[in-house]
């Protein structure tokens, strides 16, 4: 149970309103009874967990329910609740309770809760709890705080200039339980909880009792320290910068810093008023807190809004391309780039001459290049600038490696340093060159062979093969901790995987699981070479025991990202996983 007594866990469902009816919309965990209890259609994953929670946290730390102990104890519910449904909102899955998600731990403010302790609603000196009373010292709003680093220290994020890493669910859930569990005490503040989980991520690393690096001390740093609690680490050597005379740690001093209690190396100051942006609650200067401006970054002290969409005047954005009319080159049609080859004022979006040739881009046969003349020396109607086989006509400019030397007249193709003459998969990037039938055909090409080694069993080792990534989006591949035909229902503790990434060019992987958290941090490797490691989780993980295939519970995945700058295009490679029982 919560406490370890082993006694069975009681809750009651369909409760009625503790004050009389029965439409108690809520849930609660109530610790003179030591039970848990649900109002209808309020049991669901991460309510239920949230209440679990508060029992485990009522017979560990106990944080007394008010003020900044309150909220932390709100917090560390929710978050072992969004571990228990995968997502970041509490109680989107409610049913009869008529209010649908009530909090989001990855962005507090969409329910009008803080995420910096500069909006922090202030403790009170005789809190008051229930109905007319102030939610005993606001711990259910002041817990967006918490919430806010719990989701950092999760999952990663920039926020408020710093950048947080992430140290994935299974890191993220060890080191909140053992805080929890170990250090924290009923009268435990926002400071506490910060101070005592940076000591404990750090005992982690330095004694190597659970698998943290100095980065993921960091990362704990810099996101206590993105919600104004304590200095952040900008070098990451595990510890936050001195608290000398830059507090903020941005590099400039207090005495000249235009917000010296928050980062702002730029210091940025919109309408200069000596007040940096982090801290400025008027960023433009017109008399409106930006909280109620309809146009926070430009001045509009009338509010005007001629169409009434809440977006005042001058920060109107017609076409959605996020470019204000007033800057837009193009304001009908979007277009982000703001592009405007000919340089004449009208973005190419809307542009009928882009080149400003003076001939229309419907006729023109080179449309992004100044030429009048209009050459076609190989006459397949695209102008000798822009044909990328100037001297053989071809049309459809047709370009595999994209090299820009068309395929009619290209001697390799996809760029994988074989002339085609002598490549036997000349379309797809194979330097290897892998044909295991031996029939000529690379394996890429070999539609056959592929179908055959697909999936196939190799030993221990599960190999993937694919041919093709669409490099503008992410691509999962499934993860398997246990493939073999004596794998048992259920996986015993602890399954730890490897998985070991041949890809060329290289590209960037990380392991995420079935509800969208990263369990094994991405990273890049120049050579293509990956090796990455995971505990699969016993306690969710299956399998059908006629068929082989898991089902229920979690399952997990390879996600292969192209590195910055990439290019759509056709590439190879192989993934194969390994599982170790320990």
């Amino acid at each position: 149970s919560w406490d370890g007594d082993e006694e069975e866990v009681e809750a009651m469902v369909h409760a009625g309103n503790p004050t009389g009816g029965s439409d108690w919309n809520n849930a609660a965990y109530s610790p003179g009874c030591d039970h848990v209890l649900f109002g209808d259609g309020w049991v669901t994953r991460d309510v239920f967990g949230h209440e679990f929670t508060h029992g485990f946290v009522a017979s560990t730390a106990d944080l007394r329910y008010e003020n900044q102990s309150g909220a932390l104890n709100e917090s560390y519910a929710d978050f072992f609740g969004a571990m228990q449904d995968g997502n970041w909102l509490a109680g989107e899955d409610v049913e009869g309770g008529a209010f649908g998600a009530f909090r989001s731990m990855s962005n507090p403010p969409a329910f009008a809760h803080p995420d910096h302790m500069n909006q922090k609603v202030p403790d009170v000196a005789v809190p008051v709890c229930g109905p007319g009373g102030n939610d005993c010292g606001a711990v259910h709003t002041n817990s967006g705080i918490p919430n806010k680093v719990a989701f950092l220290i999760t999952d990663g994020g920039f926020h408020n200039g710093l950048p947080i890493g992430g140290l994935g669910t299974t890191n993220a859930e060890r080191l909140l339980y053992d805080v929890v569990r170990l250090r924290l005490n009923e009268s435990s503040q926002f400071i506490n909880a910060r101070d005592l989980t940076v000591d404990h991520a750090r005992f982690y690393w330095e004694f190597g009792v659970y698998p943290l690096s100095v980065w993921d001390v960091c990362d704990v740093i810099n996101a206590y320290a993105s919600v104004g609690l304590g200095n952040p680490d900008t070098d990451c050597d595990g510890y936050p910068n001195a608290p000398t005379d830059d507090g903020d740690g941005d590099g400039v001093a207090d005495g000249v810093d235009n917000c010296p209690r928050y980062y702002n190396a730029a210091q940025a100051d919109l309408d200069g008023d000596l007040i940096g942006d982090p801290c400025d609650p008027d960023l433009d200067g017109d008399g409106v807190t930006n909280g109620n401006d309809n146009c926070v970054r430009i001045s509009n002290p009338g509010q005007e809004d001629s169409d009434g969409d809440g977006r005042g005047d001058p920060c109107n954005d017609r076409d959605r391309d996020s470019v204000i009319d007033r800057d837009d080159n193009c304001p009908d049609v979007a277009n982000v780039d703001q592009g405007d080859l000919d340089m004449d004022g009208d973005g190419d979006a809307c542009d009928i001459d882009m080149d400003g040739d003076t001939v229309p881009n419907t006729v023109d046969n080179c449309p992004r290049l100044y030429d009048p003349s209009q050459p076609d020396l190989d006459g397949d109607e695209v102008g000798n600038g822009c044909d990328n086989c100037i001297d053989v006509s071809n049309p459809a400019q047709t370009d595999t490696d994209r090299d820009d030397e068309g395929d009619v007249c290209d001697l390799d193709d996809d760029a994988d340093g074989i002339d085609d003459v002598d490549d036997n998969c000349s379309t797809i990037y194979n330097p290897r060159q892998m044909d295991h039938d031996g029939d000529g055909l690379g394996l890429f090409c070999d539609e056959s062979e592929l179908d055959e080694l697909d999936g196939a069993r190799l030993g221990s080792e599960l190999s993937v093969l694919f041919d093709h990534l669409d490099l503008a989006t992410p691509m999962r591949i499934p993860v398997f901790p246990c493939r073999e035909v004596t794998c048992p229902d259920r996986l015993p503790a602890v399954m730890n995987v490897a998985v070991h990434v041949d890809l060329a060019p290289a590209y960037g992987a990380r392991i995420v699981d079935d509800r969208g958290h990263t369990v094994s941090k991405i990273a890049f490797s120049p050579d293509g070479q990956l090796d990455l490691h995971f505990p699969a989780d016993h306690d969710y993980f299956y399998r059908d025991a006629a068929t082989g295939v898991p089902f229920k519970g979690r399952s997990y995945f390879l996600e292969l990202q192209a590195p910055p700058g990439s290019v759509p295009g056709a590439v190879a490679g192989i993934v194969r996983v390994t599982s170790t029982q320990q």
